[in-house]
């Protein structure tokens, strides 16, 4: 159990195990607490489930993983090596093997005039990296310097109320406009439509100003609202159509093509941009074959040639992709 001194501040006590949005805070429980706890229900749920096992199973827990491994080697002097065995240390799926480990000492000499070294401190163990490093040397003064760490990227307070005051204008334009189709009856619906587009575009650019973090997720949300908001559109004015005909194979092409370029401009890695074009590709495939063997599609032509390239593309997907496809759906779908 490798666990680590539990130095630095922390939100929640480091050895209490806080659940908090399903996930346990504490220190260990990626690496490797949490690892072992599920090694535990994953042999329990083979004995339950009867499974025929022709060999023995041991979990094998020592506590100076970090150190010398010492519990390992007083197993081994008194047990057999066992003749299979895995790590699962870490990250999920798995971890099977552990790299070793190098300890070496350096020497620099340090030349200071009329100034000398009291104290160096840095770190807390020789295979972790310090997040903060101090060093006494008399004769010098300075403010201690703490620790900086990348802040979670939210909106600033000066954003939030430009987006408020943003919000507030639209929800009276909008409010406006119904109060004035209930009073002067006008016999083109014009208000309606303006607090429709009123809303339509709030809705859209709340999404843009939230996940513009990830433009990926950003792009996938608009598609997926998008779609949604021309469907009510096309019903709200008479069903014409045009939302399932043309705007759903065009937005999911749209979408897809400008995921490939987010991807290329930003150098994303595979892992990070596949699972939002598969997500992207399996909705402007599944949406539109279905609406067309229901019979909702009138022009099926862009609907066809729509499905088709998504189609295409998770074909693709998984001919020249197929690792980290399987990994992706493995991870997010555990298929």
């Amino acid at each position: 159990m490798d666990v680590v001194p539990a130095a630095g501040d922390w939100k929640y006590p480091p050895f209490s195990a806080m659940l908090e949005d399903g996930k346990i805070y504490g220190r260990g429980s990626v690496d490797d607490k949490g690892p072992a706890v599920a090694c535990l229900y994953g042999m329990k749920a083979v004995m339950d489930a009867g499974l025929p096992m022709s060999n023995h199973v041991r979990i094998i827990a020592g506590t100076d993983e970090e150190t010398f491994a010492r519990g390992i080697h007083y197993y081994l002097e008194r047990e057999n090596a066992p003749a299979y065995g895995f790590s699962p240390d870490a990250e999920f799926p798995i971890i099977y093997a552990e790299k070793g480990i190098i300890r070496f000492g350096y020497r620099l000499p340090l030349a200071l005039p009329d100034k000398n070294i009291l104290s160096i401190h840095a770190g807390t163990r020789l295979n972790v990296v310090p997040s903060l490093a101090e060093v006494q040397i008399a004769g010098i003064t300075a403010e201690k310097v703490e620790p900086e760490f990348p802040m979670p990227q939210m909106p600033s307070e000066q954003e939030m109320k430009v987006y408020k005051v943003y919000s507030f204008l639209c929800l009276v334009l909008a409010a406006a406009m119904v109060v004035t189709d209930l009073n002067f009856h006008p016999r083109i619906r014009w208000t309606w439509f303006t607090a429709g587009g009123v809303a339509t575009m709030w809705i859209a650019s709340s999404i843009g100003f939230f996940k513009r973090y990830n433009l990926l997720k950003n792009v996938m949300w608009q598609l997926l609202i998008g779609s949604i908001i021309c469907f009510i559109w096309d019903g709200f004015t008479g069903w014409h159509g045009w939302s399932v005909d043309l705007v759903l194979p065009i937005l999911s092409v749209a979408t897809l093509a400008g995921m490939f370029v987010i991807a290329k401009v930003q150098k994303s890695p595979v892992r990070e941009y596949l699972i939002y074009e598969i997500m992207a590709a399996v909705y402007g495939l599944i949406l539109p074959v279905i609406l067309l063997v229901c019979g909702v599609v009138r022009k099926p032509t862009v609907s066809m040639f729509g499905a088709l390239i998504c189609f295409l593309f998770l074909v693709g997907v998984i001919l020249f992709k197929g690792r980290e496809f399987k990994e992706e759906m493995h991870k997010n779908l555990h298929v």
